[in-house]
């Protein structure tokens, strides 16, 4: 937490807070949809269990800069 001397200064680390906050949501939609991509159609598993495909994936720790 950075110190705060303003009420301005504390609306803008809330602002910087809020942007980290977005392209974290952002990054997590495009999981989604990667996750979305790499099942199976129910048709193509055995008997339509709908079981999705393996798939190997590594992200990269984020730290409080990023």
């Amino acid at each position: 937490m950075i110190p705060c001397d303003t009420l301005a200064d504390v609306h803008s680390a809330i602002d910087q807070i809020d942007q980290l906050l977005a392209g974290l949501q952002a990054e997590r939609a495009r999981y989604v949809q990667e996750a979305a991509r790499l099942q199976r159609p129910a048709s193509a598993s055995p008997a339509g269990s709908g079981v999705p495909a393996k798939a190997q994936c590594r992200v990269a720790p984020r730290t409080a800069a990023s």
